[in-house]
């Protein structure tokens, strides 16, 4: 069994570190929103850009550790998956544990792209260049994202295989007996 979730946590310790990293770099004025022009209109104190910078990463760690919970406690009819009567068989009866596999790896995906995107909003925080580098960075996880999720809807959970009925053929040669 993979173990996805020491994956999620290492992520959530490198956001932590960002977190301490911003903390100790960040001037006490900071530029909150830009402009179409790419120059800051709105400034904010160091204590907002901290405090914003928590919040984002206490709700995605509260968001996937509740969608992990609930993943465990719903009855296997609520979840979302094609065939769902297929998954009782005896040798597809991992499916909360591969939904899980599932969330924590795109739990850990996307606390490591806001950790990311905390590192390149920090160094240059009044040009337009680091907005553009979030919206890159925006892109690419979305594109992770889905390629992911159609490669699970494809591969993962597809339906499962059953083989044809055997037919039998009345027209058949018998054997002499």
């Amino acid at each position: 069994m993979r173990r996805t979730w020491v994956y999620f946590v290492a992520c959530a310790v490198v956001y932590d570190l960002v977190w301490i990293w911003q903390a100790v770099l960040l001037p006490l004025r900071v530029p909150r929103h830009w402009g179409a022009a790419g120059t800051p209109d709105r400034f904010g104190s160091r204590t907002e850009a901290l405090a914003q910078s928590a919040l984002l990463g206490l709700g995605l760690l509260g968001l996937f550790i509740v969608l992990g919970w609930a993943v465990t406690q719903a009855p296997l009819e609520r979840l979302p998956v094609r065939a769902l009567q297929g998954w009782s068989r005896p040798e597809r009866r991992g499916l909360r544990r591969s939904l899980m596999e599932d969330l924590w790896a795109l739990g850990a995906v996307t606390v490591l792209a806001a950790a990311v995107r905390e590192v390149v909003m920090l160094p240059d925080l009044r040009s337009a260049s680091s907005g553009l580098a979030v919206l890159a960075l925006l892109l690419l996880w979305l594109v992770v994202l889905g390629a992911w999720c159609v490669g699970a809807y494809r591969s993962r959970y597809a339906r499962p295989v059953t083989p044809p009925a055997r037919r039998r053929d009345t027209n058949a040669a018998r054997p002499p007996r």
